[in-house]
């Protein structure tokens, strides 16, 4: 097992991790009931059945002894004897609980010796290995949560960057514009026909109220703000990035680097399928069959292993798709050797159904070995160095996911741009038009109405323009909450006086991230510090007094969040702890 195991003279030190062993646990005694079903007669099958339930429950308690035991004694790693001592202490007190579970409930024990036997698997094999991998647990996921991270973020970049993408982008502002401009184009229209009109100034104020309330512009911006909004649940990849999903994505793609680049030594392949065989050949064969049968068994595995091996190095086109052949044809030995064998030596209770032989050892078998190709420590050394490219799944969901958070983005965008530019300017027209046709003031009537149909004339110009500095840019994010909470802002003088039009993404990530701050934090007092990183990023720190704690699952990603993640590409994170909530995030300020 070099692949989970580092060489013994360099004395490694293991994490004593029981977590693994409740499954292990689990599987061991179903495997176990499996074959001793197939000794018994179908009279004692519940005795069977019913041993197996408390020998199980016992086991339980029995791990959890022991890992109070192990903490109250502070002893968190040891070393191989150790796993070997442990492996030995829990398998050993294992079977010598069944053996008292015999006395009362009736079910026939194995011989002695191979009970012993197993003993010895168990506690030199089965345990520690779990032990090891439960104890690198938490590291594996680690990596694959770092390696998820730097993943989306390096996609996301790259289809940003790309002009695919790029098209996108200018296919939606485009549909938009025109939305907008059409019927920006059809108010200023009939204005422009109501102030060449000879009628009296309340007559044409009459004609033109209606007009000015927007109720088509109001329209398109609630459309917009609807389609920003209801999209947030239409991608599963996006509301819940989580490893597993990501593994299952890239899983093909690190699998078949993997066993081109590191293939799993013949002899692992071939321990595995000793270890796994094992039992049964113990449990069930006379020496006579197990001399006969057995090492014709390892002898074909071990040559099989090593032809794998040659295929994988050579890293031809089929060579994943012979690979996999072969391993399933490793599995499917002992089925072949169980059919030979009974020609030559039937025994009713070794004739075992082609659902076990068949079907179950080389499923089980293939995808063991395909877990322990992706868990070597060169899988997470290349995972940590990012020698993995995005697969073609990854790269189309990750694409699809943006564009569906640009969309809302941009919906948004437009939707609070209608909604303050141009509405609010209707609305104030249409006061200051009540008001001339009060004081029957026509030249302010004629001006309040041309400046209304020159903003009409170019309804997006505002949108295309409507950027400052940087600091401008923060400060007018900040104002609305002036008197209301606390706010320390902090910019760096290098990136104060920026200006283009990522300042504005900027800004809005900055009105989104003290928004919630104050709206599901609670909070009161928020600090704002941002400052260059000198590679042509900014980096902003956020800290406040949120009273309310993050949610502990994010049940979706909302609007909020999927404009962080188009701003940012995804660089940016949140934790609170002790009372205080504490932003980060990294964005590009400058245009590619």
């Amino acid at each position: 097992m070099r692949a989970i195991f580092p060489p013994f003279k360099s004395k490694p030190s293991f994490a004593l991790d029981f977590s693994l062993i409740p499954a292990g646990i689990v599987l061991l005694e179903i495997s176990v009931t499996l074959t001793e079903v197939l000794k018994i007669h179908s009279g004692t099958t519940f005795s069977l059945l019913l041993l197996r339930a408390i020998h199980t429950i016992a086991l339980f308690t029995l791990i959890w002894i022991a890992e109070s035991f192990l903490h109250k004694r502070k002893i968190y790693e040891t070393g191989y004897k150790g796993l070997w001592a442990l492996g030995l202490i829990l398998a050993g007190f294992s079977e010598i609980f069944r053996e008292i579970l015999t006395l009362f409930i009736d079910v026939k024990l194995d011989i002695a010796s191979h009970r012993f036997l197993i003993v010895l698997i168990q506690g030199f094999f089965w345990i520690p290995v779990l032990i090891v991998v439960g104890g690198q647990l938490s590291a594996i996921f680690q990596v694959f949560k770092d390696y998820e991270k730097r993943l989306i973020t390096n996609t996301r970049i790259h289809i940003r960057q790309s002009p695919r993408f790029k098209n996108i982008q200018e296919s939606i502002e485009e549909k938009i514009r025109k939305d907008l401009q059409d019927l920006s184009g059809l108010l200023h229209q009939s204005l422009r026909e109501i102030q060449s009109n000879s009628s009296s100034l309340q007559a044409r104020n009459d004609l033109v109220q209606p007009l000015l309330k927007g109720s088509a512009l109001r329209a398109l911006s609630l459309k917009l703000d609807n389609e920003s909004n209801s999209k947030e649940e239409a991608s599963l990849f996006g509301q819940n990035m989580h490893s597993l999903s990501i593994l299952s994505k890239q899983f093909k793609l690190l699998y078949n680097w993997m066993a081109k680049n590191h293939p799993l030594s013949p002899w692992v392949y071939t321990i595995i399928f000793t270890v796994l065989v094992a039992p049964t050949f113990i449990n069930f064969f006379t020496l006579q069959r197990f001399i006969f049968a057995f090492p014709p068994l390892f002898l074909a595995a071990f040559l099989l292993s090593n032809l794998n091996n040659r295929i994988l190095l050579k890293s031809g086109k089929y060579c994943i798709a012979q690979s996999n052949a072969l391993i399933v044809l490793i599995g499917f030995l002992p089925f072949i050797e169980n059919r030979i064998g009974q020609r030559i030596f039937y025994v009713e209770e070794t004739d075992f159904p082609f659902f076990l032989s068949g079907v179950l050892f080389p499923l089980g078998y293939y995808f063991y070995m395909r877990f322990l190709q992706i868990t070597q420590p060169e899988a997470i050394s290349s995972i940590s160095n990012d020698e993995l490219d995005a697969s073609p799944a990854l790269q189309k969901t990750v694409s699809k996911l943006i564009t569906e958070e640009f969309t809302q983005a941009i919906s948004h965008r437009w939707a609070i741009y209608i909604h303050g530019k141009i509405l609010t300017r209707l609305a104030a027209t249409s006061l200051k038009l009540e008001q001339s046709v009060n004081n029957n003031d026509s030249q302010t009537f004629d001006e309040a109405l041309g400046n209304i149909q020159t903003i009409l004339q170019n309804p997006t110009k505002d949108f295309d323009n409507d950027f400052g500095n940087l600091e401008s840019e923060v400060q007018s994010r900040l104002d609305p909450w002036n008197g209301l909470i606390n706010v320390s802002l902090d910019i760096h003088p290098d990136v104060a006086k920026i200006s283009n039009p990522k300042v504005r993404d900027f800004g809005e990530a900055v009105e989104e991230i003290i928004s919630n701050s104050v709206r599901h934090g609670g909070s009161q007092n928020i600090s704002v510090k941002v400052t260059p990183t000198g590679d042509g990023d900014i980096f902003i720190l956020v800290t406040d007094d949120a009273v309310n704690p993050l949610p502990l699952i994010q049940s979706r990603i909302g609007l909020g969040t999927k404009i962080l993640n188009l701003v940012s590409d995804g660089r940016w994170s949140i934790s609170h702890n002790h009372s205080r909530t504490t932003f980060h995030m990294t964005m590009s300020i400058y245009e590619n």
